[in-house]
């Protein structure tokens, strides 16, 4: 018989070392009852399901909730509760009691970790290892133990079998009990020990928890969202995903995830193991089921789960649904993505190679190689350990769809989407593959047979680009994500496809255009070819010919001809694939130069919709029926035969197939009637696909009360061609990528657009209305009742009127405006300086650019929509909408309780000021010659040996492309630096160079030289570019400063100088303006900034104006720049994109400013201590830093108050640490005493811990003017300045003995807030009121500031400024670190 060691269970500390040299027995768990009655005997047990269930949030399987045999789930890493009963009263002190954990099939194994032992003890106070098992005593009541067990963190995923030991502690005698059903243990991405730990309660509701969703299909032109059923809870989904684990994975591998996904990349399709779906790429699908026909993932499992045998049939988004479903199921975050124009490149060469014959008709046998209109793959969520390197942590690519072999098996994956965007070809695993998919050059070659060369056409044409619109589902809505720069970088080549073609509708006929234009003045060309249009499958192999139509044509100079034929639907319904998809290829050639051209395109027709009626949705309730109609209507010329819809809800064990026996007519309505009874409260999806004979795989898909509509689109698709003796191609307008602050000059000319315009708000619970009523085509004053607005402003405070304030959605702005007659011959650019957040800009009706982003400049070059004989009028849609991918983020909280109006909702912000709105910065029309300066870079360094100063500088030009000449022209470029008195101190010529200037006079901060006109000094840099063609010149002068910036582990230099930070937070707030730039406002500011003797100060929390920057230039005021990422959260990829977009667009304004010192990427992230906090923000700072590799300004990231020095995981990536503190106000309010001894340890330990310089950005306190109380209290004046003294006291023990660089006080002035109790009509912590009046503390902090500045600048102090504060000695401190 198997025993039992003689161990006091009290004295186990580790499980692993429990049974290792025991006898395996025959069964497991081992029975045993060898005690007497005195030993403690097991009678029953409670596996609390509902409180397990809530808090693992497991309790929507249906192993949780039917009502026969349940089963446990829980997640691994984290607590659950077991109630175990005994036959009598448990006695510590008395009884051993030992749980026992074995996983259900294998043998179980103490060494690879499927035996496990623990002893059940009280919980220690303490560290706990994360990957060790537990068992802890958490209530006795009697005869009734409450014990909370905690599995390891790395564990075996799958069913577990439970056992209790008990014995006497004084004997040897023992009796087992083993709980009579096994647990479930999945993945956990709530634990942060986890491989597949994710941030964020929205990203893991939507890759864990969903249970239905989107996935696109269609083609690059076309993208058509169809809804997917996961039901990752239903009836033996989980069992099957498990169960399919366990027949092919070891048990002690199944704990790690990235094994575990490999896995099920092979084992979901069928060629090498049998797996659960078999993929089939015909049109012959007899002997089981379409793909198009699948609606979800739950009757494919069950059925492989009941009968053990492959289903028939999948193709690529099937296999990644199911797999989708799987992964969510076990615990891993996963969403399909949908790759547009996706690659197979079967031979590894990074080409996708395409044959045609002379007609331009596919030579099929020679195509190997395959471009598929769409192709869905799975990403999951986890570390990266085998692969080293965090940055490969995160998105993990898998697929099962067999197309080529991995490892001798039709695996794909997980290969880290990071690598994949750096071109990392050689890890693990099938990154090569990936990268194919989304970059492989298309080259297209002419095949005359196997006697004739090849002949190369084209590589890689605009119309044929790979990796196109890759696509997934958005977090938290039925919208689609867009995520094709996560993996790959944006292409800029001027090649890249610029707008997407519309699709027709499918009863629709649809014409095709060939456009020859021959632009030479001189020669004549014949032009010989074919058009036709082939029906193709999804994959890219064609199917049918529908048509074709061969052309020959005399193209005279300067002439151009149209080749048009329509394409009836009896040309195309009998060859209609399901998918509805065409090609269409033109070859063409030229007589006289022999050139051949090659172009081809993929479209598909648009699907009907299917709409739901749900009578009486508000009163719909759990566990009764409601009834649902479904309606589509034949857009066909054709009768509808064999119609049926197939419907899939979580409430359904199968989906309900709905069969029509009659025929629909053309116009004539199906319709379906079914029953549902929703088992679980909340918001659910009800998908229904239809199918006929006629028109197959039509979707649709409701959510609560929002029935999900299609796009429009028009059914025109066009092919173009140009000619020229020099040139072949498609002609794309050449961009700008500049954002030049507008300026007059010789050849500028500046028109302001500020001033009184009209404005309305769009109605709350009607946001699109001005969308709809076309509010952009005419005057706003036409649509309604409008009211004044001055531009710049926020329009929240304007009125009197709270609506206004509190606005959320749409807001509408327009004015008119004339345009000189001479501008017709020139550039015209319409310049925003900013406006928050989302904007639509229209001119005359049409739209010239939309922004996202609230602080930062864009623009739009106006062509054929200005007017030059008549007015123009400009209309400006902005939204201050938030979610969870913009920045800075928020979320939209809607409330159906009866207490609330209807439609109630609110937008709700983590930031701790008010969400202003509205046009906030100054709008410019300006003109440009047709060649034009289009940005400048530039950056300086400084030679102290020989007294020289050194500005490298690089032009971009946009050059006028004239008809009448066959190449473009070089434009020349002069450039001249000036000093302040006009001088010319150094000049150059060409778009790259270095200008050198003797006994160069430095671009000092203010106080670090006596003469206040000598700070912030300004050349000025002349840069002149000549079109030689046209004999026009543009002139623009950009202000320069010379200085150069560098830093060690313990200081901040400029000029070789320590330069030590002395300033403030701040904030663009004032009265009424709200955040509306206002030039008296900027000057009274600065002048409060030198009156108080500050250096310094950070553009919290977002990019401040830009004449707001040109002051601080001007004035020597440092600046640390901030960009408008404050408190965000969820670090996923969405946000990634648009963060690193903010960076550029603000890297891109003020690169070539002297004030700017370094960049800051966030202030505030609301947990920076997840492993996803360093992935994330390591992206963002390396990202920064590439944006700024010409000037290499030190980049920073300001953590918050609660952020631990030892577990900030971005903190190892930033250069200078921005740390904010409130001692003595969110923690220890009111106990100033603490706070020398609290700023000394923490800012010790931080540089210490990182060996980098520390800054602190903010402390402070709430204090209202004239608010006073002795001794001092909180909000008073006297509170705010004894907190002042405090840190002050610890400032200079810092600076004397550290790495302490700087000192910034929260806040320059008060500002305005959300309402909150916390808040009294705003943050109080200014030094100045809101209105710029000086509180008590502002007179402190002047006397501080100049007195630092005396002391390390020299500079005077003023005559009212007096003696010094006393430096603080503090105790000796012990350190976390020595």
């Amino acid at each position: 018989m198997f025993r039992l060691r003689n161990f006091d269970p009290s004295t186990w500390s580790f499980a692993s070392s429990l049974r290792r040299h025991e006898p395996r027995p025959h069964r497991w768990p081992p029975f045993r009852d060898d005690g007497g009655d005195e030993v403690l005997r097991v009678l029953k047990s409670d596996l609390k399901f509902a409180e397990n269930g809530s808090l693992h949030r497991t309790d929507k399987y249906d192993l949780m909730i039917r009502q026969t045999d349940p089963h446990l789930v829980v997640r691994r890493g984290q607590d659950f509760t077991v109630e175990i009963s005994f036959n009598r009263p448990f006695v510590k002190e008395k009884d051993g009691v030992s749980i026992l954990f074995s996983v259900h099939d294998g043998k179980p194994s103490l060494n690879h970790g499927t035996l496990v032992i623990v002893p059940l003890i009280d919980r220690p106070i303490g560290y706990e290892s994360p990957n060790e098992w537990h068992a802890y005593i958490r209530a006795v009541n009697g005869r009734r133990v409450l014990v909370q067990i905690k599995t390891s963190s790395r564990c075996s995923v799958g069913k577990w079998k439970i056992a209790v030991d008990t014995k006497l502690k004084s004997s040897q005698s023992a009796v087992s009990y083993t709980l009579p059903k096994p647990i479930y243990v999945l993945f956990n991405p709530w634990n942060s020990e986890d491989d597949v730990f994710l941030v964020g309660d929205d990203s893991r509701e939507e890759y864990i928890l969903e249970d239905s969703g989107l996935i696109w299909r269609g083609s690059h032109n076309r993208l058509r969202p169809a809804p997917w059923a996961y039901s990752q809870f239903e009836q033996n989904v989980l069992e099957c995903g498990l169960s399919v684990i366990s027949k092919h994975m070891k048990p002690s591998m199944r704990g790690d995830a990235v094994k575990t996904v490999r896995a099920l990349a092979a084992l979901v399709n069928s060629p090498d193991d049998g797996g659960i779906l078999e993929g089939n790429w015909s049109d012959d699908f007899s002997g089981g089921t379409a793909p198009s026909k699948w609606t979800g993932s739950a009757k494919i499992l069950q059925q492989y789960h009941d009968t053990q045998k492959t289903v028939k049939f999948g193709q690529c988004w099937v296999f990644a649904g199911v797999l989708t479903t799987i992964c969510r199921a076990i615990g891993i975050p996963c969403r399909p993505v949908t790759n547009f124009s996706s690659a197979h490149d079967t031979q590894s060469s990074l080409t996708v190679d395409y044959f045609v014959d002379q007609e331009g008709k596919p030579v099929e046998h020679m195509n190997t190689d395959s471009i598929w209109n769409f192709h869905v793959w799975c990403e999951v969520w986890m570390k990266r350990e085998d692969m080293g390197d965090e940055r490969y942590w995160g998105w993990q690519v898998i697929d099962s769809t067999p197309q080529e072999q991995s490892d001798g098996v039709y695996q794909m994956g997980p290969a880290s989407v990071e690598a994949c965007r750096r071109g990392e070809i050689k890890r693990s695993y099938d990154v090569d593959f990936l990268f194919s998919e989304v970059n492989a050059d298309k080259v297209y070659w002419r095949y005359l047979g196997a006697t004739q060369p090849l002949k190369l056409l084209s590589k890689k044409p605009n119309r044929d680009a790979v990796g196109l619109n890759i696509s997934t589902k958005a977090i938290g809505k039925f919208a689609r994500e867009d995520i094709t720069f996560s993996y790959k970088y944006p292409e800029k080549s001027s090649e890249e496809r610029d707008a997407m073609l519309n699709a027709l509708k499918q009863r629709s006929p649809f014409r095709v255009v060939l456009l020859i234009e021959n632009v030479s003045e001189e020669e004549e060309f014949d032009v010989k070819g074919f058009i036709r249009v082939d029906s193709q499958l999804y994959t890219g192999k064609r199917k049918d010919l529908v048509t074709k139509k061969d052309f020959q044509k005399k193209m005279l100079p300067q002439t151009h001809e149209e080749i048009t034929f329509n394409v009836t639907y009896d040309d195309y319904a009998k060859t209609l694939t399901p998918e509805g998809s065409f090609n269409v290829a033109c070859l063409a050639s030229v007589e006289q130069t022999n050139f051949e051209y090659f172009a081809q395109d993929d479209f598909r027709v648009r699907k009907p919709d299917i709409k739901f009626k749900i009578p009486n949705e508000e009163q719909i309730q759990v566990d009764q029926p409601f009834e649902v109609t479904v309606v589509l209507k034949n857009p066909l010329p054709v009768p509808l035969r064999k119609c049926s819809f197939t419907i899939e809800a979580p409430s359904l064990t199968e989906p309900i197939k709905i069969r029509l026996a009659e025929t629909i007519k053309p116009g004539e309505l199906a319709s379906g009637k079914f029953e549902l009874k929703p088992k679980l409260a909340g918001e659910k999806t009800i998908t229904a696909k239809f199918n006929s004979r006629e028109l197959q795989d039509v979707d649709g898909f409701v959510i609560g009360n929002k029935i999900m509509g299609k796009a429009l689109f028009t059914s025109v698709v066009s092919v173009t061609i140009c000619l020229t003796s020099m040139f072949w191609g498609i002609t794309i307008a050449q961009q700008s990528s500049g954002i030049l602050y507008p300026q007059e000059s010789e050849s500028r000319e500046l028109k302001s657009l500020d001033g009184i315009w009209n404005f309305r708000l769009a109605p709350r619970l009607q946001p699109d209305l001005g969308f709809q009523q076309e509010w952009y085509s005419g005057k706003l004053v036409k649509t309604g009742a409008v009211d004044m607005m001055p531009v710049p402003s926020s329009y929240n405070d304007v009125t009197q009127l709270k609506e206004y304030r509190d606005h959320v959605g749409w807001a509408w702005y327009d004015r008119s405006f004339r345009v000189p007659q001479h501008w017709q011959d020139r550039r015209v650019f319409l310049r925003f300086g900013s406006a928050h957040y989302h904007s639509i800009v229209y001119v005359n009706g049409q739209k010239v650019v939309e922004h996202a982003g609230g602080a930062l400049p864009f623009l739009a070059e106006l062509n054929s929509e200005l007017n030059f004989e008549t007015e123009n009028l400009i209309t400006v849609a902005i939204n201050n909408t938030l979610g969870s991918e913009t920045i800075p983020q928020g979320k939209t909280v809607y409330q159906s309780n009866a207490r609330y109006p209807d439609g109630y909702f609110t937008n709700d912000y983590n930031f701790d000021f008010f969400n202003y709105a509205g046009i906030h910065r100054s709008v410019f029309l300006y003109s440009t010659p047709k060649s034009y300066i289009d940005d400048i870079d530039i950056s300086t360094r400084i030679d102290p040996n020989s007294g020289y100063g050194f500005v490298n500088y690089s032009i971009k030009t946009v050059e006028n492309v004239l008809k009448s000449r066959s190449s473009t022209q070089a434009v020349g470029i002069t450039v001249e630096l000036e000093d302040k008195d006009g001088n010319v101190v150094g000049n150059g010529v060409g778009n790259d160079g270095e200008i050198g200037v003797r006994n160069v006079k430095l671009w000092w901060p203010f106080t670090m030289v006596e003469n206040d006109d000598a700070a912030g000094y300004l050349y000025t840099l002349v840069v002149t570019a000549f079109d030689t063609a046209t004999n026009e010149k543009d002139v623009y002068r950009l202000k320069v400063g010379i200085r150069q910036v560098r830093w060690t582990a313990k200081q901040f230099l400029i000029n070789g100088n320590p330069f030590y930070f002395r300033g403030y937070g701040r904030h663009e707030d004032n009265d009424v303006r709200g955040k509306g730039f206002d030039n008296v406002l900027l000057v009274k500011d600065h002048n409060l900034i030198k009156w108080t003797g500050a250096n310094s100060y950070r553009t919290s929390h977002y990019p401040y104006a830009e004449e707001i920057m040109d002051l601080a230039d001007k004035l020597g005021i440092v600046i640390i720049d901030e960009v408008g990422a404050v408190a965000i959260d969820g670090y996923g990829p969405g946000l990634l994109v648009n963060h690193k977009q903010q960076m550029k667009e603000l890297i891109q304004r003020d690169k070539n400013r002297a004030s700017v010192v370094m960049w800051s990427v966030a202030n505030e992230p609301l947990d920076l201590h997840p492993e996803a906090a360093g992935v994330y923000f390591k992206e963002v700072l390396d990202y920064t830093r590439e944006l700024d590799s010409r000037n290499r300004r030190p980049v920073t990231l300001v953590c918050n108050i609660q952020t631990e020095y030892n577990l900030d995981k971005a903190a190892p990536y930033v250069d200078i640490l921005s740390i904010n503190r409130y001692f003595s106000w969110y923690y220890d309010v009111g106990h100033t005493e603490t706070i020398r001894d609290s700023i000394v340890l923490d800012m010790e330990n931080w540089a210490r811990h990182h060996n980098k310089p520390v800054f602190l950005a903010e402390y402070g306190t709430d204090t209202i003017a004239g608010l006073h109380q002795s001794p001092e209290f909180v909000f008073t004046e006297e509170y705010q300045t004894v907190m002042m003294k405090e840190h002050f006291k610890a400032f200079d023990y810092l600076r004397a003995n550290g790495s302490f660089i700087g000192e910034h006080i929260w806040n320059f002035a008060d500002f305005m807030t959300a309402q909150g109790i916390t808040r009294i009509v705003g943050n109080r912590k200014g030094i100045f009121t809101r209105q710029r009046q000086p509180k008590a503390s502002a007179h402190l902090l002047r006397h501080r500031y100049h007195l630092l500045a005396a002391e390390s600048d020299n500079y005077p102090i003023p005559q009212d400024v007096q003696e010094n504060i006393p430096v603080y000695n503090p105790k000796k401190i012990i350190h976390d670190e020595h």
